[in-house]
């Protein structure tokens, strides 16, 4: 089973409490009015504030966090108890509201009660007794800095509720009596609570002094006359016995002490059951305003941190690409300037143009086709002649008359014995040249042997290409 942990705050010590199970162990702590860093409590000159010094509410949180770290605090969420001072109270007519928007029209009732402004407050409800209900409220600026303050200490604070509301809510759950009145004693104070079918509906503070808490209980008997011949009462805490009595000999209540006199010990309990999820203490303030904050903002400074880093990250980067593209750039330039002193070497005619890289490409290609640049390749005419008379056979006998070397072609006129010997010549051509030769045509002579023709097709020769225009 997990320990549940407590903090009650008073204007001048605390207290922390480790609820496991059925043991409650508590431990005192206080703080000074304000302290330097490293040093003891001295005395606080108000004119004349010091820079160094820790604010009260600094020397607070700490006191807390190291009393429950002695206690065994390891993280998880705490409840905080608020002193009774802190709370503002009033009762609400409500029977006349209704069910859609109930909570923010109570709010605006309660706001008429308050010396506060409502938007500077945080209030909750208790359950509606008799056509009523008690508000409650705590103004934000003070326990926003508590809370705060916690936090930066690694305290988590998932509940806020009045010290002695969870006092009275504990106390009430260990006995089925049906009391008129309930006081939660305090070293300092008095919390007396009128109940109605075992629900507070009125709620005073007082010092300990008998007088004062009659006073109290016979200002609630104006407002809320008690039924009935007898008149009882819970007491709690550690109010000493002849207080007591002298409280039952002017009110004419009967007081019924508690068993357990810590009221510390009753809220410290009451606290594990409101962080168990337990409707424990009837409120809690820990909402709106005071909300606990998102888990998100539990690691805002890390993440501030990451969010910082990775924009220097950013910023490194960007710095870095500019400052390559500006290397690249006057490399750039600087081979520019290169190409112009070339150009005015090679040109000193002709005026540099924009682009020098440019112009000397269209001047290339413009060369190379006024020289015939990217034509086939052709073989010179003594070449085709060699290679014709290379395939003409030996041992045949014919007579060349006409011979012909034109670009794409050579033909030949001749006379043989023979259309066959006609047909040889044609093949010895196409074998030994490479040519493609076509059916030769012949005639017969009138004296005897015939008249040939043969046109030789050399094979397409592949274009060169044109060479690429680049940097003089």
């Amino acid at each position: 089973m997990t320990a549940a942990f407590f903090i009650a705050m008073e204007s001048c010590r605390g207290w922390a409490a480790r609820v496991l199970d059925q043991e409650t162990e508590v431990r005192e702590f206080t703080w000074a009015a304000q302290i330097h860093e490293g040093g003891e409590g001295i005395p606080v000159d108000v004119s004349a504030p010091d820079r160094n010094a820790i604010t009260p509410v600094q020397s607070q949180s700490r006191a807390a966090k190291e009393a429950l770290v002695a206690l065994g605090y390891a993280g998880g969420g705490v409840c905080l108890g608020l002193a009774s001072d802190q709370v503002l109270v009033a009762r609400i007519p409500c029977d006349d509201l209704p069910r859609k928007n109930r909570r923010t029209l109570l709010l605006y009732r309660f706001e008429e009660h308050l010396p506060i402004d409502a938007e500077h407050l945080t209030a909750d409800f208790l359950p509606a007794v008799g056509g009523r209900v008690l508000g409650l409220a705590v103004e934000n600026a003070s326990v926003t800095e508590l809370l705060d303050r916690l936090s930066e200490e690694g305290v988590v604070t998932e509940a806020v509720c009045p010290t002695a509301l969870l006092a009275l809510w504990q106390l009430l759950a260990r006995t089925e009596k049906t009391p008129d009145h309930a006081l939660v004693a305090f070293a300092d104070r008095v919390d007396v609570f009128r109940l109605t079918d075992r629900r507070p509906t009125s709620w005073h503070f007082t010092p300990c002094g008998p007088a004062e808490v009659a006073r109290a209980i016979q200002v609630d008997h104006l407002g809320q006359p008690v039924e009935g011949a007898a008149c009882t009462a819970l007491l709690a805490g550690d109010l000493p016995d002849e207080t007591a009595r002298k409280i039952e000999t002017e009110t004419g209540i009967t007081l019924d002490r508690a068993a357990e006199s810590s009221c510390i010990v009753l809220a410290a309990r009451a606290a594990g059951a409101l962080l168990a999820g337990e409707e424990a203490g009837w409120v809690n303030l820990r909402q709106g305003a005071l909300a606990v904050p998102e888990s998100l903002n539990r690691i805002r400074k890390p993440l501030r941190a990451a969010v910082v880093l990775g924009l220097a990250f950013l910023i490194v980067v960007s710095a870095g690409a500019w400052w390559h593209a500006f290397r690249c750039e006057a490399a750039s330039s600087r081979l520019e300037d290169e190409e112009r002193v070339v150009f005015r070497r090679l040109y000193p005619n002709v005026s540099v143009p924009p682009g020098v890289r440019r112009w000397m490409a269209a001047e290339s290609t413009r060369l190379k086709g006024l020289s015939g640049g990217g034509m086939p390749d052709q073989p010179s005419a003594l070449e085709r002649l060699r290679l014709v008379t290379a395939g003409l056979p030996k041992d045949l006998r014919f007579r060349i008359l006409d011979l012909r070397v034109e670009p794409t072609e050579v033909a030949l006129d001749g006379q043989a014995l023979s259309h066959a010997d006609a047909e040889t010549l044609a093949r010895g051509i196409a074998k030994a040249g490479g040519f493609a030769v076509e059916a030769p045509r012949t005639e017969n002579l009138p004296k005897g042997g015939v008249a040939f023709t043969i046109v030789a097709q050399p094979a397409a020769a592949k274009p060169v290409p044109a060479t690429q225009g680049g940097k003089p």
